[in-house]
């Protein structure tokens, strides 16, 4: 490569991550600088940390039965540039810089030239650019890549100590993906090892490296919110919870989490998000098994085989740990390695490969000047708030005035249906849980709490859902799960989601709640859809 080529080479990547830069900021900003609020997954989770900096603690005052990274990150973001409702953008923006820029890395230990680039822009705009939460799925997979890229090239002790811990700081974020990270990376381990002719005693020690500094990690990372809750009721929301409850919920049904979505984008104006689910949905297997029978058939370099193993098995197990809960925003955080493979498999001589790579990229383009111009175009209305200015489209416009003008910062107000305006409002949760659902994913206990809170804070204002009147569970005997009669029922309950009806499971527990708020509230105001307002009596 002569001097020329060095220059380019050393450019590239810069210039790559100025447009990752320009992307992004047209995605989540309106010009010049005003962020674009969505209402996204991330409003859940950001009043975690308000809670915790008004002196709550996170397990103990409050539930959440994720792992405590995200809130230390946003507590970490709220320290060095306040309260502001464009924390988040400024998130998105940073893990997109970050994830891209892990992804060329890994890709140019596989892949060279422009080539290297392609899994970056495939992921940036078919994954990432269109799945904009800053949730605690992109900083989990932040972690997972790094792991990945400290491995890639060697194995040493010192690496697979690092790769460790960049694990147990990902199950910091997801204590179930961190897991699952370590374990394909264990597997990768002994697949290479039994290859080299090592010894067990070799392979062991490897192992203990990357084991000993995982667990290490994560007894360190959440150490503090153990000691300040206790261990029993630390172990009950990140892992108890989930074993029992968390499964009723609809995203955790498997069959249901699909089958809603794709009823969903059954319709000629949703052809690009329908384009996404199948691409998404059918990438990561399909490409895991195109590689197997590619390497079954015709084998690799050893060096290239080696690094392209260590993708796959991870690739495997990093979709394994979402398998459960295939959500087309889930599975897109594990796609940059089934999309490094996937560049790989089509990257050649042979023509229609060539032609193939073209029209990817072309595709690739059209996507990332597409997207951004038609977010700045959108009909947008700003909006001053507690936390900031906001632009906002018309349906959230109107909510949020008529809520700026019935609340004041501070003020305790409970929203059953989801909580994504309580950040931008400043307003505060009264209860311990963020909201309730008609399943067993909310139990019992959460709503006498939750009922306890309201009458005690004498909280003026609840968001409700009228779908929880009308749609309630059922209510005949719960069905012991892996039963021949479970499974009957769950698929006449998915052909009823694909035929347009209702999906309904067991575990109402909301008849206290709602004979509570027709003894002590009115409905005051009606959204669009089935959101109510209803305020309480004088």
């Amino acid at each position: 490569m002569g001097l020329v080529g060095q220059r380019l080479k050393a450019w590239s990547l810069p210039v790559f991550l100025f447009g990752v830069f320009v992307f992004l900021y047209l995605s989540l900003f309106r010009l010049p600088f005003t962020p674009i609020f969505t209402g996204g997954d991330e409003n859940l989770y950001l009043p975690n940390a308000t809670r915790i900096l008004d002196g709550e603690m996170m397990y103990r005052d409050f539930f959440e039965f994720v792992a405590p990274g995200l809130t230390v990150a946003n507590l970490g973001f709220f320290k060095l540039f306040g309260v502001r409702v464009w924390v988040p953008e400024v998130s998105l923006v940073l893990l997109g810089l970050g994830l891209t820029s892990l992804i060329v890395f890994i890709s140019r230990k596989v892949l060279t030239g422009a080539a290297a680039f392609l899994p970056a822009v495939l992921f940036l705009t078919c994954a990432y650019g269109l799945m904009l939460d800053d949730t605690q799925h992109w900083y989990c997979t932040l972690a997972e890549l790094g792991a990945v890229a400290t491995v890639i090239e060697k194995r040493t002790r010192g690496r697979l100590v690092a790769a460790g811990a960049l694990c147990g700081i990902a199950a910091f974020f997801m204590q179930t993906q961190g897991a699952f990270a370590a374990m394909g990376l264990a597997i990768f381990l002994l697949w290479e090892g039994q290859r080299a002719g090592q010894g067990w005693g070799e392979i062991s020690r490897r192992l203990g490296y990357l084991f000993a500094t995982f667990v290490a990690t994560v007894l360190f990372t959440n150490a503090y919110f153990v000691w300040k809750v206790g261990f029993h009721r630390f172990l009950y929301c990140t892992v108890g919870f989930l074993i029992e409850s968390w499964s009723a919920g609809r995203d955790a049904d498997s069959l249901y989490a699909a089958v809603f979505e794709l009823r969903n984008l059954i319709h000629w104006n949703a052809l690009l998000p329908l384009g996404l689910f199948f691409f998404i949905h059918t990438l990561l297997p399909l490409v895991y098994v195109w590689f197997w029978v590619r390497y079954r058939r015709k084998g690799l370099a050893p060096e290239q085989g080696t690094r392209l193993m260590l993708l796959s098995i991870v690739g495997v197990l990093l979709f394994a740990g979402l398998a459960p809960a295939p959500t087309t925003f889930r599975l897109s955080t594990v796609t940059p390695l089934s999309l490094i493979l996937l560049v790989r498999l089509i990257h050649g001589q042979r023509k229609p490969l060539r032609v193939l790579n073209i029209v990817v990229w072309v595709v690739a383009a059209v996507i990332a000047i597409s997207i951004p111009l038609q977010i700045q175009n959108l009909p947008m209305r700003s909006l001053d708030l507690p936390r900031g200015r906001v632009a906002l489209d018309s349906e959230y416009y109107d909510s949020l005035l008529w809520w700026s003008q019935q609340t004041h910062p501070g003020e305790f107000m409970f929203t059953a249906a989801g909580s994504e305006i309580l950040f931008p409002l400043a307003l505060r949760n009264p209860a311990e849980v963020r909201y309730v659902t008609n399943t067993d994913f909310t139990r019992p206990e959460q709503i006498r709490y939750v009922i306890a809170a309201l009458e005690a804070k004498r909280v003026r204002f609840v968001l409700w859902d009228s779908r929880f009147d009308v749609n309630g569970a059922l209510h005949s005997r719960e069905v012991p799960v892996g039963t021949i009669r479970s499974y009957i029922r769950r698929c006449y309950r998915v052909i009823k989601t694909i035929l347009g009806g209702d999906y309904r499971l067991e575990g109402d527990h909301l008849g206290p709640l709602r004979d509570y708020l027709h003894s002590r509230y009115h409905v005051a105001k009606r959204f669009s859809g089935s959101l109510e307002v209803w305020e309480r009596n004088q």
